[in-house]
């Protein structure tokens, strides 16, 4: 079997990659701690974040809000891999 991927669909899954690694990266330059996506969710759900609501908080906002450009630009995500034989 032969994945049909284009030349640029690991570029994208780098550049995504890259991304994630700097934004955690900031997170444990400015705050000392590592960035954990379940702790800042968990610690907004049951208050015991309370401490650092807006980074919590603008952490949330950004993950909602981020993508909403991109929606701009692509209309429509091809979610599927067509594998040939």
């Amino acid at each position: 079997m032969l994945w049909d991927m284009t030349q640029t669909d690991w570029v994208r899954g780098f550049v995504g990659g890259v991304l994630i690694g700097m934004a955690g990266t900031v997170f444990l330059l400015v705050n000392g701690r590592i960035m954990g996506a379940s702790g800042i969710l968990g610690g907004l759900i049951d208050g015991s974040g309370i401490r650092m609501l807006w980074q919590r908080g603008a952490f949330v906002a950004g993950c909602v809000l981020a993508p909403s450009p991109l929606c701009a630009l692509y209309r429509s995500v091809d979610t599927q891999t067509p594998i040939t034989s």
